[in-house]
């Protein structure tokens, strides 16, 4: 066997031996990879953002986001009853807390924020769903209502499984009223049909929104700024 040959051979089994050891460590310093996984960036909650909230009674945050949020309620859950809604203003941002019955729980959300004369559907719908997927074509067509409601734009709350009247009881009125805050104009409940309720904002300079569930009573806080 040759000295070269030799050399390629062993180069198989050990590449520092025919070269020199500054080449070697260079090609070896450029195949590192930077694997580390950064953790995304969340703002800690302060007093001025609980504005009187207990963080002990906190179980869910969602911070802030001007993406649609879906949050899906527990399988086979109970229907909640929304016992009150406070729309209030603070620094930075205006609130909208749900107040739940203690005798079940929060239930599913889904918060969109949607432009002037979008539709808006009532009850279930069936999104996505067509003639063709065996929808009856003799069904009625579905509930939809372009909210009327002062503002540049509409913050669409859906409740679900939720209800605002049990065995006579009534907790709420459809229907909405002036709030005048900073970016909140007007709301109220627009829709309560198959076991959800529809809460329609109408908004100006609002872009983003946090959830906040809290405990002891159940409650959903959303913020807008």
């Amino acid at each position: 066997m040759t000295r070269k040959h030799g050399c390629i051979f062993f180069l198989l089994l050990a590449l520092p031996a025919c070269g020199s050891e500054p080449e070697a460590s260079t090609a070896q310093a450029g195949l590192v990879v930077d694997t580390a996984i950064r953790p995304l960036e969340r703002e800690a909650l302060t007093e001025a953002d609980l504005v009187g909230l207990e963080m002990a009674n906190l179980s869910v945050e969602l911070p802030w986001t001007t993406n649609a949020i879906n949050r899906s309620p527990r399988p086979a859950a109970p229907r909640s009853m929304v016992e009150s809604v406070e729309v209030t203003g603070h620094e930075g941002f205006d609130r909208m807390t749900f107040t739940f019955s203690s005798d079940a729980p929060a239930p599913g959300y889904e918060i969109r924020v949607v432009p002037p004369g979008v539709g808006v559907q009532c009850g279930e719908g069936t999104e996505g769903v067509g003639a063709d997927a065996g929808e009856d074509e003799d069904a009625p067509p579905e509930v939809e209502h372009t909210p009327e409601l002062a503002g540049n734009q509409f913050l669409v709350l859906r409740l679900r499984p939720a209800r605002i009247v049990d065995q006579g009881r009534r907790t709420m009125s459809i229907g909405t009223e002036s709030y005048e805050l900073t970016r909140v104009h007007e709301g109220g409940i627009s829709c309560d049909a198959d076991d959800v309720v529809t809460w329609i904002v109408g908004l100006s300079e609002a872009r983003s929104v946090r959830v906040l569930e809290m405990r002891s009573p159940q409650r959903l806080v959303v913020d807008i700024r």
